[in-house]
């Protein structure tokens, strides 16, 4: 064999190496009749002595060069010259993805997920077309103008195809660098890379799972952070505590002020009444001071989630009740007609954040009378809020919902306990539906509560963490959000807990899927936000 490596082969020029591997050198290359730049990959001396190694080689290129897709490199021809092995190829000018990171590049998210999908759609091509496949490399995705192309990775070994699990790795590895800081904190972004840890629970199972999830998490995330532009921002946990605190006093000022107000015009028209009828009112109608409602630090690290498995979490916190009407009562005040709070994907239809028959609902409460036929006070759980609604408070709060690990991870504690306080199922400490009667008056022979109960007063349902009600009362929007397996298109985000109506026994691993617009009379929530360090 001549000089290794060569300055030509043939009609090629070889200008300089691009990229060396173990078996080969890729060069730029001039070739001279047409002018035109090509990459040409060379066997190295010691493979082309192998004749196994050729045959290998140049099978690998034939499968090359069935592809003929737009984003990914052509194969242009196969040569032996002067005992030298090679072929040559498209030559991509651009930069690859590591590269690009080295040089601190960050994208929005919509272009991120676009060159996810980019790297997808290549993979189902060389399995629509039955062609063996390598795992992809970062440094086989280049940007031309903003715009992927990919390296050529067919090769004529069909059990390389199995390959993906390889690939979900070093996606996840490389792609997730390209994300705006700011944005790797949103959950659905979180959770997506979450489902790339082949340790996953959920992990994605191939390409057209992992498209599939791609376009989902494209629908439900936005180019731009959101910010808070008028609500309490997060400062600390403890920021958001005393904001709570602010608000409750004013509410109750406020209750106060109105009570005071209807209690004169009774006592008025009431003068003739017994002494003992009226002591029993002013005694029993008293306003309801709302419950306090703080941000409890949840520690990060290991934990027990699902049926056994191990995750890690950074430091969190977590609101300790269920967000309460009296909580919700103030954001709508507050609201003004704004919508700076609202998902940017909320329908358009969708106007503002009041639930349905909002103010006989919220009357019956401030004046701990009856809705529906069931008790009510300000203190009892928000309900019958979409996920809208839920994600649009947490926003205005300064927090956010608590992603499905994290909302485990309070309830059960690190150990993962089935049920908050335990190992076994107990109907009389959680406020569950196996006593649940809607007719007036009736249930709750087991926990005290026929429907939703007031969030202070389920001390039994306390979690290691100290968080009340994770295993009844209402059952809670979370963060994580994932593909609605009946309607191709559709998303669907995961609810957590108990409620007041669920009959049979389920742990808190237990977990069902909604779509976001649909609201439930035993559905609420809490709020979650990052541990300031």
């Amino acid at each position: 064999m001549a000089d290794f490596p060569p300055s030509e082969l043939g009609d090629y020029a070889l200008i300089e190496v691009l990229h060396e591997t173990e078996d080969t050198l890729t060069f730029v290359a001039k070739q001279r009749t047409i002018d035109r730049t090509v990459a040409l990959v060379l066997l190295k001396p010691h493979r082309c002595a192998d004749p196994a190694a050729v045959a290998t080689f140049q099978e690998d290129v034939k499968a090359k060069a069935r592809v003929t897709h737009p984003r990914i490199a052509a194969v242009f021809e196969s040569s032996e010259q002067d005992g030298h092995v090679f072929y040559t190829r498209e030559m991509v000018a651009g930069q690859d993805i590591v590269s690009l990171r080295a040089q601190g590049n960050r994208y929005e998210m919509t272009m991120v997920w676009d060159l996810l999908k980019a790297v997808c759609d290549s993979f189902l091509y060389y399995e629509k077309n039955q062609l063996g496949y390598r795992a992809f490399q970062a440094e086989g995705l280049v940007l031309i103008h903003e715009e992927p192309y990919l390296a050529n990775l067919a090769t004529s070994d069909l059990t390389e195809a199995s390959a993906f699990g390889d690939s979900l790795v070093a996606i996840r590895e490389s792609f997730w660098r390209l994300f705006r800081a700011e944005d790797t904190h949103l959950p659905d972004v979180r959770q997506f890379f979450a489902r790339m840890d082949p340790n996953h629970k959920h992990v994605f199972k191939d390409w057209q799972e992992l498209l599939r999830a791609c376009n989902v998490a494209a629908q439900v995330t936005s180019t731009e952070t959101p910010e808070v532009q008028t609500g309490p921002a997060l400062k600390a946990a403890s920021g958001l505590a005393q904001v709570e605190t602010k608000e409750m006093r004013e509410l109750s000022l406020a209750a106060t002020q109105a009570k005071s107000r209807l209690l004169g015009v009774l006592i008025m028209l009431l003068l003739a009444l017994a002494v003992g009828i009226g002591w029993w009112w002013l005694h029993s109608r008293q306003p309801l001071t709302p419950a306090a409602n703080p941000m409890v630090n949840i520690p990060g690290g290991g934990f027990v989630f699902g049926k056994g498995e191990t995750r890690e979490l950074d430091d969190f916190v977590l609101s300790q009740y269920e967000i309460t009407i009296a909580q919700y009562a103030k954001f709508l005040a507050e609201l003004k007609g704004t919508s700076v709070y609202n998902h940017v994907n909320q329908p358009k239809q969708k106007k503002g954040h009041q639930p349905k028959d909002w103010s006989n609902f919220y009357a019956a409460a401030l004046a701990r009378g009856i809705y529906k036929g069931q008790a009510i006070d300000i203190n009892c759980p928000i309900v019958g809020v979409d996920w809208w609604d839920a994600y649009a408070y947490a926003r205005w709060r300064g927090g956010r919902l608590p992603t499905e690990e994290e909302w485990e991870r309070a309830a059960r504690g690190i150990k993962g306990f089935d049920f908050p306080w335990g190992a076994d199922p107990d109907p009389i400490k959680s406020n569950t539906g196996g006593d649940y009667d809607p007719n007036p008056g009736a249930g709750g022979e087991d926990d005290g509560f026929s429907a939703w109960g007031s969030v202070d007063q389920l001390g039994d349902d306390i979690s290691p963490e100290g968080l009340i009600g994770m295993g009844g009362n209402v059952s809670e929007w979370t963060a994580t959000l994932e593909a609605d397996p009946n309607e191709p298109g559709a998303v669907t985000a995961v609810v957590k807990g108990a409620s007041f109506m669920t009959k049979e026994i389920v742990d808190l691993t237990h977990r069902s899927m909604h779509s976001l617009s649909k609201a439930s009379m035993s559905r609420g929530f809490r709020i979650a936000a990052d541990a300031v360090r």
